[in-house]
């Protein structure tokens, strides 16, 4: 089932067909008239993530490998700039603090400074780790936090330029 799952996401992240002058949009693409890869497919899905769904993610995988979360509810009634997510890891003794960004999304600044202290202090400590995460960092973060991995992927800072790809650069 998760094949198709994933045909359904890949077929909801199909632009929408609209010809000059026609008005609204008339249809879909069908998922075979996309000539995309697996990774390619993935990519779409990526482009359209929403950061509320990327966050419940997040969470999901942090509560089932055991990690203590603290994630800010309502961000009008907190400090400005501290990061989505902070967990700590009883066993593993780790604490990381987690900016989440979808593939487009942009740091403000009050973030940017307020990840520069933290890095600060991870800098001192080794178990201590920040980072801004895009859902394109799905699969290597997922294996930081079940303890696949021992570090965490690279922070990705920077949005990506042209996370949404037309149908006609899909093709090879």
């Amino acid at each position: 089932m998760p094949e198709l799952e994933a045909a359904s996401r890949i077929r909801r992240a199909a632009p929408s067909i609209r010809p000059r002058g026609l008005g609204p949009r008339i249809g879909v693409l069908p998922l075979q008239a996309l000539p995309v890869t697996p990774e390619e497919g993935r990519e779409l899905v990526w482009a359209n993530e929403k950061e509320k769904p990327w966050q419940q993610a997040c969470r999901g995988w942090l509560d089932f490998a055991g990690w203590t979360t603290h994630a800010v509810y309502d961000s009008r009634h907190s400090p400005e700039g501290w990061p989505d997510l902070t967990a700590a890891h009883p066993v593993r003794g780790l604490l990381i603090f987690f900016e989440l960004k979808t593939e487009t999304g942009r740091l403000t600044p009050k973030q940017r400074l307020c990840l520069a202290v933290l890095r600060a202090v991870a800098a001192v400590d080794p178990r201590v780790f920040v980072g801004v995460y895009r859902p394109h960092q799905a699969d290597e973060l997922r294996a930081f936090l079940l303890g696949q991995a021992e570090e965490p992927p690279p922070s990705c800072d920077e949005p990506i330029r042209s996370a949404r790809r037309s149908p006609a650069r899909l093709g090879r």
